[in-house]
């Protein structure tokens, strides 16, 4: 036996149908969202996450570079530091430079004039002088710290 639906049951059933589609659609759409909310979340973590670790390499950047200028900073005392030493250095050893040809009377560091007269004397002697000074070391040069 058929059962015979009358036309306000079937427009009833088609229209709880098309509800229940719509439902459906919309159930779908909700999970959809729900999926892309869940998402954007994760994406929002990791964001938040790099956020969080640039902030510290940031840190870590700032304060090698706070130690790289007190390095530089340093550096650049002992460098003018051991120019000045250096300058000192300089100054004394032009002090103690003399003139090749300027004596300096009872001098450990007296200067000899490299000239011709410095052995006339052999002239007067029998030439012991000359003698002694090549036992010495003498070989015709500049007695003294410059010889």
């Amino acid at each position: 036996m058929e059962c015979a639906m009358t036309k306000d049951e079937k427009v009833m059933y088609e229209t709880k149908l098309k509800i229940s589609q719509r439902v459906e659609i919309m159930y779908e759409a909700l999970q959809n969202e729900t999926e892309e909310k869940e998402r954007l979340q994760l994406q929002l973590r990791a964001t938040e996450e790099a956020q969080e670790e640039l902030k510290h390499n940031k840190h870590n950047l700032q304060t090698k570079n706070a130690d790289l200028k007190m390095l530089l900073h340093e550096e650049k005392e002992e460098k003018q530091s051991l120019l000045q030493h250096l300058q000192v250095k300089d100054e004394a050893l032009e002090k103690l430079q003399c003139d090749p040809c300027e004596v300096k009377s009872n001098s450990l560091n007296s200067c000899m004039c490299p000239d011709d007269d410095f052995t006339i004397f052999e002239n007067y002697t029998t030439g012991i002088g000359s003698k002694l000074l090549k036992k010495m070391g003498y070989e015709g040069k500049v007695l003294g710290i410059n010889g």
